[in-house]
């Protein structure tokens, strides 16, 4: 049993039928359902709630949504009446709204520096950054028509930062070590289960292309035609994508994004939702995003540590009756992971990355270090040698492996 209010410009009110709000990982901000009855539990008076209004939903005296009423429906029949209402949390004007900083442009910042400039102008949003800031960005621009939340995700991408919200706070943070003691095992908590694979949005090799700015050490080639290359050796046949990604420092941002791309859509292709009971972990915490757990499922032939990527929970009946369940979306933690670590579907053989450099006129090409480092200038690619690995079919001609030229 929980106790379930909606705290509506400073006032609580109770009372409900059913609801459900949802945290997540991977949207900057959270939201809710609620259906309200006719009978308020701490206010007689008809409904006093309107779009517009500042609102918290409130889990046992813990806040889990601070934000904005979105919608407020109401209706009404010869006995009772009722309200339906939807909301967000305060980071909402940044999924909606234009970035208007002027200039629009930012030098040698950090992204937690850039992303506190593009949050300033809502004053409802708090923001706090969890771990090191990482190194400055060169230079960042806003896009024409861009929105402040798009402008964050695109700042945040090139550092690895992942982007949520907790409360009425927005984090940047790298993946949690956080762990739960709770087990999750079928035939126990687990009421039902789902396993999501797919390939239709993963790719045999991902392209990153960009420049950067001209500076005495890089210019020319060397700084307009800045690329990563990296390989998914889960995908069996092939399938290849191109991205044109703005803001890089050069091939080791790229490099580095590839991979985070490679690896997030890895996951988001293999997920397991679970419906469980209760709304909280063992140690008496609701669950939420960015945490550890232990999954057994040998239906579905998972047996290790999960990361809790979104969690939706929902109750049916007045506040106090039960009906209490969440449902966890879950996937392997490689995916949020910024390093090359094996995929999940591995089908290939194992592989390194390196960087390579191309070669002037005349000269033999050597690769340079197996991991990011300090680079010389010149135009770099990451390249992995395979063994055994699948060839194309006629239909996409001959596929060329290569350093970038």
């Amino acid at each position: 049993m929980y106790d379930v209010h909606l705290e509506v410009n400073g006032t609580r009110y109770g009372g409900f039928r059913s609801g459900e709000f949802t945290l997540s990982l991977e949207q900057m901000c959270n939201d809710f359902s609620l259906n309200y009855s006719d009978v308020w539990a701490d206010d007689s008076r008809h409904a006093p709630i309107q779009e517009g209004d500042r609102c918290k939903l409130i889990v046992d005296d813990n806040t889990m949504i601070d934000g904005w009423v979105d919608v407020a429906d109401g209706d009404y029949d010869a006995t009772s009446w009722g309200l339906q209402v939807q909301g967000r949390s305060t980071a909402c004007d940044l999924v909606d709204c234009s970035a208007m900083n002027e200039p629009g442009q930012w030098t040698n910042k950090t992204v937690p520096q850039i992303v506190a400039d593009l949050v300033n102008p809502f004053a409802a949003v708090q923001l706090i950054t969890l771990g090191e800031p990482g190194s400055n960005l060169g230079k960042f621009t806003l896009q024409r028509g861009e929105t402040a939340g798009s402008a964050i995700l695109r700042a945040a991408r090139l550092r690895s930062f992942l982007v949520y919200t907790a409360g009425d706070t927005l984090v940047l943070a790298k993946v949690s070590a956080t762990r739960t003691s709770t087990v999750l095992r079928r035939g126990q908590r687990i009421l039902k289960a789902k396993k999501h694979a797919s390939l239709q949005e993963r790719y045999s090799d991902y392209y990153f292309k960009g420049q950067t700015r001209a500076t005495d050490q890089v210019n020319g080639v060397a700084a307009s035609q800045i690329r990563g290359d990296i390989e998914d050796h889960g995908v069996p046949r092939y399938r290849p994508l191109k991205v044109v990604a703005g803001g890089a420092e050069g091939p080791a941002d790229l490099g580095a994004r590839a991979i985070m791309e490679r690896n997030q859509r890895a996951g988001r292709s293999e997920r397991l939702s679970m419906k469980v009971e209760g709304w909280k972990t063992d140690e008496g915490y609701l669950w939420e995003p960015n945490i550890l757990v232990r999954v057994t499922d040998d239906w579905h032939d998972i047996d290790q540590d999960m990361i809790v990527v979104s969690a939706s929970f929902t109750f049916n009946g007045d506040t106090g009756s039960g009906g209490y369940t969440t449902m966890l979306e879950v996937c392997d933690p490689k995916a949020f992971d910024t390093g090359d670590v094996p995929l999940i579907r591995r089908r290939r053989r194992p592989t390194r990355v390196e960087i390579w450099a191309e070669a002037p006129a005349g000269q033999t090409v050597s690769p340079l270090v197996d991991i990011p480092g300090p680079l010389q200038s010149g135009i770099y690619t990451y390249r992995e040698e395979t063994r055994a690995a699948p060839q194309p079919s006629a239909s996409h001609g001959r596929r060329h492996r290569r350093a970038h030229r």
